[in-house]
């Protein structure tokens, strides 16, 4: 009502009011106090720049006056461009060590406080830490004898991108593609918990080679629990580029720059503000920034009065038409219309929780609708979903359709000709031989087709299981026919994959894919005793074994694993002149072959078959022989080889090795391919882990819980893909272990609560996996250590306990497997810590001593293991706390009060802790451990010394 009376005058108002108001008294004082209060602010109140209010006004000779002065080696030439807190200078170096032109930023004369001028040290040391090449780089920075702050940046010689691409005409396509390098820059920045706040045209230049580079970090904000109070003291932004939330003073997020950025490509492709007209007033801007749903941009550019867009340089409504050059405003409209129209609205959604959850995802969007995918922004029908599939696929589903049904009419045709084959047996045996070569072309290449699309697990179980049918039952007929039978090995080997490949997409049936897998196997190895000279037949066979030893090893069958990786590697060296897809072979055994190793013990042996993996495909990619398959093997081994330094405490060349693994992800990510987005969400998973082990808890969760999301989303799409759900419950186990390390115990608690229901639920729908059955023993191991830390002693030792029957099955299963023995040494560990704190000392001191032998057991047999070396000496420390302050209930024969014993312990402690320190394994977890043996042997020596006479 304020609204529309604040338009009238005089009689007019009066009378509206009077019908508005329908006789409610107090509802007209309320309206009536907001038009007395406009009036009293005044016209101006809201055109008058915030910084003016504040006195921070500067006159406008004010810049030019600092031209041809110096700031430390800087000569300022000339200014730039002004803001609401300084001015940007070119300027060049003169002090004679180089040359250099520079950009610097200062700030402007009457906001040099020191509140603003602790903005500036914070800016920098944001900036400090982008390093991109599309982010535009800090170079120095300082403050003047004055005392006034500056920022000394690169210079960017470039134009805004909206001028470039109109003085480009770029299309819509190359306007997309441009604005995604851009998306690229800020997410690198939103990874490092970095938002810019002031996303417009004038802060993304892009340079005479068509490099974009963004200005003007300045305003952004840590996305640290951590910082406090927030980075920025003025709400610094432009009001046609800000969101809502930022003209309502809401907390700013990453969702910000999404809407920032929604702003920018609208006008990008339309040439025109989503709000035409509104920027008039602050209010009419603010009201259509919070209130208004934009046009569609397919819409806009069909407003009356626009002109055939080959006419560029022309006006209509006062917009300069050289934006989006599609030929024809018509043609324009229907490129945008559809996907980008519901991109570019998602958006801008008013609420953030509308708008895409990250820039990436953003940018993934325009990518799918450039390669002519279903976009997340759309309603998602099945008519829209089919569409797409089909104009993507159209050659494919021509060719499946006419497979498919003429393996139909074949089958039925192969079984009419096999009835009379006596009258007609040369056309059935052609039929049979047509039928055949559809079935496996069905198989294998439809399957690949679908293979990483996301959500399509199902419909691949489905391909591959009919395709298999035919085959058998072609099989049948054709007795031992060595093709025919290669060819059903081969979809053996691919069924197993689909029905449960340990790390990858798959429906996580391990005793299903074993028992295809096993078929496989056999069948091969019957083919190379026939044939031991057919390299790609050896090839197959050596590929066989791999999948097969993973498999074992995923369903504990761990001594049987290690022998199928032996057996594949003996089959793949006897090639002479082994080809791409042995190689490949070679690198997947080394890697399982390192796994295996691992467990039993020997970490040195496992880091160097890693590495062997790591040199041959390093060797093939250097020859340009191996394309984006041999890329992602070796980005597979890096990890393995990162979890190996991990397990050896060697934190920094495990986080060096899953950067380098990192890198190569970030390069292969697709938007249509489900797998490469996951292998980057391990990756990135891996270094929240290395950077919680090096000590920075908080960075590990910020990363960790921004793996949660994308896995979460994942799992959405394909609902039947097992690994996908794995992968959701891992994330909340590792968000768990670090809110507790950050002592946020009621957060921990409930996601540990979370993880144990998921993976009871994992283990409810697919009884006896290996795989599953140690993830939650892993996790009522965690969270029995929760509990512990908050004084729920029987909780935490109810968990321990049911943690332990699970470990105790597989040891009892596989005795060798030190991994297993190693971990029941510490849960029965954390057994004992439970018992002693229920006051059951007896029971604490058995159950301490056996995980003492127990892990002394496996040391022996794994010397170079740090974590289990590191798990001995806590063991021996609980024993000699025991001993030395719980004498009563643990007396040592001829010690009467355990001293002797405790030192015993306490010595045996602090020689491991001492030699791990030496050799850098400690972390910063058990820094302080040997200081605090050392402490606790010298607290016994003094009570002996205390006691003798």
């Amino acid at each position: 009502m304020f609204e529309r009376a604040s338009g009238l005058l005089g009689g007019e108002r009066a009378a509206y009011l009077a019908s508005a108001c329908a006789g409610d008294a107090g509802l007209l004082l309320e309206v009536e106090s907001l038009l007395a209060c406009e009036q009293q602010a005044g016209a101006t109140f809201l055109e008058q720049p915030a910084v003016d209010l504040l006195g921070y006004a500067a006159t406008e000779s004010e810049p030019a006056s600092r031209v041809s002065s110096r700031i430390g080696p800087y000569e300022l030439i000339d200014l730039l461009g002004t803001g609401g807190m300084g001015e940007v200078y070119r300027a060049k170096r003169v002090d004679g060590q180089y040359e250099a032109e520079v950009a610097i930023k200062l700030v402007r004369s009457g906001i040099d406080t020191e509140v603003i001028a602790e903005r500036l040290r914070h800016e920098r040391q944001i900036l400090a830490g982008l390093d991109n090449p599309n982010i535009a780089r800090l170079l120095d920075g300082g403050t003047t004898p004055t005392g006034t702050p500056y920022l000394v940046m690169e210079l960017v010689h470039g134009t805004s991108i909206d001028e470039f691409c109109n003085a480009r005409r770029l299309s819509v396509t190359e306007r997309l593609k441009l604005f995604r390098r851009v998306c690229e820059a800020i997410a690198y920045a939103h990874r490092r918990l970095i938002i810019h706040r002031d996303i417009k045209p004038s802060n993304i230049l892009v340079t005479p080679d068509g490099q974009p580079k963004l200005l003007d970090f300045g305003i952004a904000r840590l996305l640290d629990p951590a910082a406090g109070a927030p980075a920025t003291v003025l709400h610094a932004m432009t009001p046609e580029y800000a969101s809502p939330e930022q003209f309502k003073g809401e907390p700013i997020t990453t969702a910000t720059d999404v809407y920032s950025l929604g702003v920018v490509l609208y006008r990008l492709l339309t040439g025109d503000s989503p709000y035409p007209g509104a920027s008039s007033t602050p209010h009419a801007l603010v009201r259509a920034v919070c209130e208004l749903i934009p046009t569609r941009p397919s819409l806009a550019v069909t407003a009356a009065g626009r002109h055939d867009l080959a006419e560029s340089g022309k006006q209509a409504g006062g917009t300069t038409m050289t934006s989006a050059q599609e030929g024809t405003a018509a043609k324009l409209q229907r490129r945008l219309a559809g996907d980008l129209d519901q991109i570019i609205l998602k958006a801008m959604s008013k609420d953030p929780e509308g708008r895409y959850g990250s820039v990436e995802q953003f940018s993934d969007d325009i990518e799918r609708h450039l390669q002519g995918l279903p976009v997340r922004a759309s309603s998602g029908s099945w008519r829209y979903r089919a569409a797409k599939f089909v104009g993507l696929h159209k050659g494919t589903l021509a060719a499946a359709a006419i497979v498919f049904l003429t393996l139909l009419a074949g089958l039925m045709s192969t079984v009419h000709q096999t009835r009379i084959a006596t009258a007609n047996g040369r056309r059935a045996e052609q039929r049979f031989d047509d039928v055949r070569h559809l079935a496996t072309s069905f198989l294998f290449e439809f399957h690949d087709a679908i293979r990483h699309l996301p959500g399509s697990t199902p419909a691949r179980a489905l391909v591959v299981k009919r395709a298999l049918e035919y085959l058998n039952s072609l099989s049948q007929e054709a007795g031992e026919d060595p093709a025919l039978r290669r060819e059903l090995a081969t979809a053996y080997v691919t069924l197993a994959d689909v029905q449960g490949a340990p790390m990858r997409d798959s429906l996580g049936d391990y005793p299903g894919a074993l028992q295809s897998i096993r078929q496989a196997v056999t069948i091969l190895e019957a083919l190379h005793r026939a044939s031991p000279g057919d390299q790609e037949l050896s090839g197959e066979l050596g590929h066989a074994y791999s999948e097969m030893a993973n498999l074992l090893d995923a369903t504990g069958s761990f001594a049987a694993a290690l022998d199928g990786y032996r057996k594949g590697l003996a089959v793949v060296s006897s090639i002479p002149q082994p080809g791409l897809k042995a190689q490949k072979v070679v690198t997947h055994l080394y890697v399982g072959y390192g796994d295996g190793l691992a467990k039993s013990g020997d970490l040195p042996a496992a880091v160097e078959s890693y590495g062997k993996a790591i040199a041959t495909d390093e060797k093939i990619l250097r020859a340009n022989l191996g394309g984006r398959e041999f890329a992602r093997d070796q980005a597979v081994a890096y990890i393995h080889l990162s979890d190996g330094y991990a397990n050896m405490r060697r934190f920094p060349e495990a986080l060096a090795s899953v950067r380098s693994a990192y890198s190569i992800f970030e390069s292969l990510v697709t938007p249509n391919n489900a797998q490469s987005r996951r292998d980057l969400g391990v990756a990135n998973a891996r270094i929240a882990e290395q950077l919680g082990n090096m000590g920075d808890k908080l960075g590990a969760l910020a990363i960790q819980q921004r793996a949660l999301a994308a896995d979460l989303e994942a799992a959405r799409d394909d609902p039947r893909n097992h690994l996908a759900r794995r992968d959701v419950y891992i994330d909340y186990y590792k968000i768990a272990r670090l809110q507790a390390d950050l002592n946020q115990m009621k957060d921990a608690i409930a996601n540990a609560r979370r993880v144990i229901e998921l993976a009871e639920a994992e283990d409810s729908a697919a009884p006896g996996s290996a795989v599953t059955q140690d993830d939650l023993q892993t996790s009522y191991l965690g969270l029995s250590q929760m509990l512990h830390r908050t004084g729920d002693y029987a909780s935490a030792l109810v968990f321990a306990r049911k943690a332990q029957r699970i470990v105790e099955a597989a040891v009892k299963e596989n005795p060798q497997d030190l991994v297993a023995r190693s971990n029941l040494s510490e849960i029965k560990m954390a057994a004992s810590d439970a018992q002693l704190a229920l006051g059951q000392n007896r029971e604490a001191l058995a159950g301490y001593l056996e995980a003492v032998a127990m892990s002394e057991n496996v040391v022996a047999s794994d010397p170079t293991g740090a974590e289990r070396r590191v798990l001995l000496a806590r063991l021996y420390e609980k024993l000699g706390d025991l001993f030395s302050h719980r004498g009563s209930a643990a007396r040592g024969k001829g010690d009467a009060d355990g001293r002797e014993t405790a030192r015993s312990y306490y010595r045996k402690s602090l020689a491991i802790w001492s030699d791990l320190e030496q050799h850098r394994s400690l972390g910063t977890e058990f820094s302080g451990e040997p200081a605090k043996v050392t402490r606790s042997l010298k607290g016994v020596d003094q009570v002996h010394r205390a006691r003798s006479p």
